[in-house]
């Protein structure tokens, strides 16, 4: 499934998430992550009230993930690109 940032990208990734857990054990993989979580360095941009509430949906999925069997992998070529709220609910970084 292809998701993009934009107002049907929560409710895409969590449809998604939960045919997972249906299926767990299983994995999704993000890739590229920074087309949901990306880190706004320059600051020209501020995150809206949907971005945020996306991003924490995004993080509490990476916390449920641990314990309901679904393994989530994000990939991206730079990981300072990333929400740094995001990277820490990663178990770890290759």
């Amino acid at each position: 499934m292809l998701l993009s940032k934009g107002s049907d990208a929560p409710l895409a990734l969590r449809v998604l998430f939960r045919q997972c857990v249906e299926m767990a054990p299983s994995i999704l993989v993000i890739d590229p992550l920074t087309t949901l979580a990306a880190r706004n360095s320059s600051r020209q941009i501020d995150f809206s009230p949907m971005d945020e509430t996306f991003l924490s949906e995004l993080c509490r999925m990476l916390e449920e993930a641990k314990e309901r069997g679904v393994t989530m992998i994000g990939v991206t070529l730079d990981p300072s690109m990333i929400q740094k709220r995001v990277l820490q609910c990663f178990d770890e970084q290759v």
